[in-house]
Formats: C-alpha cells, structure tokens, sequence
C-alpha cells in the first residue's frame, strides 16, 4: 500500500482535537513552567546569584519543563495502558 500526499491528508483531516484536551495540557505544561520557573528562583536565592539570571536562563527553564512534560506525558502512558489491561481482566 503506498502512502501518498493525498492519502496522508485524508487520514489526517479525520483527526481532531477537542478543545478541553487542549486547555488541559495547556494546563498540565503551564504548571511545569511555573515549578520549573520556581526552582529557577529557589537556586538563584540559595546560590545567591544576580537576579539578571532570571531571564538569561529561560531558555533552559523552558526546555527543563518541556523534559518535565514528557516525562509526566510517559507516566500517564504507563498509567492508561495499565488501566487498560485492569479493566479488560
């Protein structure tokens, strides 16, 4: 079977996203900021370091809770699977 790029849009266009998973993600990410951004503070504080830090390190702030993200996004992998097999039992 081969996949062209018409294949691949009409595969796709049947593909949607509600509104409400959005926001939760959204959410979920917004929260990972805040902690990540907290933990920015936290060290700026306790290695007291110049406050300038804050924002020439929102790059790795930014990548930490994106590594927070999937990390949190594989465990509720796990945990659906799980819930999965349970419920089939």
């Amino acid at each position: 079977m081969e996949f062209g790029i018409t294949q691949i849009r009409r595969i796709m266009k049947d593909i949607t996203i509600k509104s409400k998973n959005i926001r939760r993600e959204m959410i979920i990410w917004l929260l990972l900021l805040g902690i990540s951004f907290g933990l920015n503070i936290y060290s700026i504080i306790k290695y007291q370091s110049q406050w300038s830090e804050l924002y020439s390190s929102l790059g790795f702030v930014i990548a930490i809770s994106c590594t927070l993200y999937i990390a949190i996004a594989i465990i509720r992998l796990f945990y659906w699977v799980i819930l999965k097999i349970v419920r089939r039992s």
